[in-house]
Formats: structure tokens, C-alpha cells, sequence
């Protein structure tokens, strides 16, 4: 190893040693790399906040609304739930219905009878009220 190009103690005398100025091919590899980095989070940061909105960040609870019928087309008159949850609620004389606070997330709708149920499934986000449309309640035969 040559000692020939290290620094002697009269390099020192007014503090350390400065680098020159300009940037070296290195640092201008690194510097793009970061602000692609920040410009693609950046990205990702706001697809991410239009496909939510912010409460639903805070609420965490939806609406799900619609209309039952029968298998002739009438309204439907019966027992509407979400499974796994203790909320529910009748159709009303049109067979419409209405329930608030629904988890967010992945749940079935049920619609039944005394005798028999349907479930439906339904994807809610929190703070948003979601159209479920027409459930159709299929009657069967007792036995």
C-alpha cells in the first residue's frame, strides 16, 4: 500500500479536507433514484386516497339499501339481515329496505321468510351507500 497520496498533518491545519464541489456520477444515480421513489409514492398515495374517501378511514361502517321481490315480480314482504351481525330489518309494503350501519368490508345480505333464506353478497366501504338492487326471493314447497 503507497502512502504517497495520503494527506500529511498540513492538510489539516485549517479543519478537515472539503470535497470539491460538484457532483459526482454516483450521487446524481442516487439522487434520481430517490426522486423517482418520492414521485411514485407520491402516485400511489393519491390513486390510493380516490379510491377511498377519508371517512371512511375514520367510520369504518356503510348503508346498504334496495328492493326484494318475489318470484312472480311482487314485492316481498319479510326479515332482511347481514350475517354475522345483529342488524336487520322488514321490507316495507314495496319490498324496499334499508340498513345503516353496515360493517365496511365483505358481507352477505340475507333476505328470508319464516321458512327459508337467500344470502347476497356485498362489498361495502365505510361512509358509502351502496344500491344492492333487486333480490329476488325464490319460494319453495314445504314439504
Amino acid at each position: 500500500m503507497s502512502l504517497d497520496k495520503s494527506p500529511t498533518l498540513n492538510d489539516f491545519k485549517d479543519g478537515l479536507i472539503q470535497p470539491e464541489p460538484g457532483d459526482s456520477p454516483g450521487l446524481k444515480r442516487i439522487r434520481a433514484i430517490m426522486i423517482s421513489l418520492i414521485v411514485l409514492i407520491a402516485f400511489m398515495s393519491i390513486t390510493l386516497l380516490f379510491r377511498s374517501s377519508i371517512l371512511e378511514v375514520f367510520s369504518g361502517y356503510g348503508t346498504v339499501y334496495g328492493n326484494a321481490i318475489n318470484d312472480n315480480g311482487a314485492p316481498f314482504i319479510g326479515n332482511v339481515y347481514v350475517m354475522g351481525t345483529d342488524l336487520q330489518t322488514t321490507t316495507d309494503s314495496s319490498g324496499y329496505f334499508e340498513l345503516h350501519n353496515v360493517p365496511a368490508g365483505s358481507n352477505l345480505v340475507v333476505i328470508a321468510d319464516q321458512s327459508i333464506g337467500y344470502d347476497y353478497p356485498v362489498m361495502i366501504k365505510s361512509g358509502e351507500v351502496v344500491n344492492i338492487g333487486v333480490l329476488r326471493f325464490k319460494s319453495t314447497a314445504l314439504p
